[in-house]
């Protein structure tokens, strides 16, 4: 492995389980927010680089999808504590975001034939927003679990209430939904060949189950069944992304 990617690597897996200790002992907060801007860092440059080699975005396969992925994941992190501090997020994002990292290192570089730029950075904005959802449903199952049980553990007081952690998922499905909406509708308007095809499929299938999730919820799905939900429509995100990603040989198109 190469060394900026190594570096990311090492930095992300530091941050990863700095902040899962920090949920437990605050001291380790510094720890991680200083590896997670090693490894960012690094892959910053990283994705530079290869765009100077490229002459273009690095997005032309799945492996890049997913580093591009995990890159904005970063980002929406940071921008979120920006806006609303809330750091016991990244003991819950963090390993997830590290999974998907190393899961993408084992994809193929095989080039995609075409890209369409704004259907891929939409689909990548999209689904990071579900997956902050996905990770404040794990923390509100954890809370309830935790309430419910009478076990109450150190980071129980350091989470949000229950009903901002519903609310918060519900508003993130819906801006991944607008941003899903808006990939789909670049991707079909430039045709790009069969993979486009199975791709766009893939990409229908996760859009319906987002849109039946803000169906859901005007029914009454709510809290608990809700958050459940939606932990279990990421996982079947990372089905999607690999399967594709092994099916189309890691061409994104």
């Amino acid at each position: 492995m190469e060394a900026l990617l190594a570096v990311t690597f090492l930095g992300y897996m530091i941050a990863a389980a700095a902040f899962v200790a920090a949920l437990y002992d605050a001291q380790w907060k510094r720890w991680a927010f200083s590896s997670l801007a090693v490894g960012w860092g690094a892959q910053t440059a990283w994705l530079v680089r290869e765009g100077f080699q490229r002459g273009l975005w690095p997005i032309t396969t799945m492996y890049d999808w997913t580093a591009g992925f995990v890159w904005l994941s970063i980002v929406a992190f940071v921008f979120y504590q920006r806006l609303r501090p809330t750091w016991p997020l990244g003991g819950f994002l963090m390993p997830v975001v590290v999974v998907v990292w190393l899961g993408g290192q084992v994809l193929p570089r095989t080039p995609g034939t075409s890209t369409v730029l704004v259907s891929s950075i939409a689909s990548m904005a999209a689904y990071v927003a579900f997956l902050i959802a996905a990770v404040f449903s794990v923390m509100y199952f954890e809370k309830e679990r935790e309430l419910k049980w009478k076990k109450v553990r150190v980071f129980y007081y350091q989470l949000p209430s229950l009903d901002v952690m519903d609310m918060v998922s519900a508003r993130l499905v819906w801006l991944g939904l607008a941003l899903l909406t808006m990939a789909l509708g670049a991707g079909f308007l430039v045709p790009t060949g069969s993979r486009m095809g199975l791709r766009a499929v893939s990409t229908v299938i996760v859009w319906v189950i987002y849109a039946l999730y803000v169906a859901l919820r005007q029914w009454g799905w709510q809290g608990h069944r809700a958050a459940v939900y939606l932990m279990l429509a990421f996982v079947l995100i990372l089905v999607d992304v690999f399967l594709v990603g092994s099916l189309s040989h890691g061409a994104f198109y």
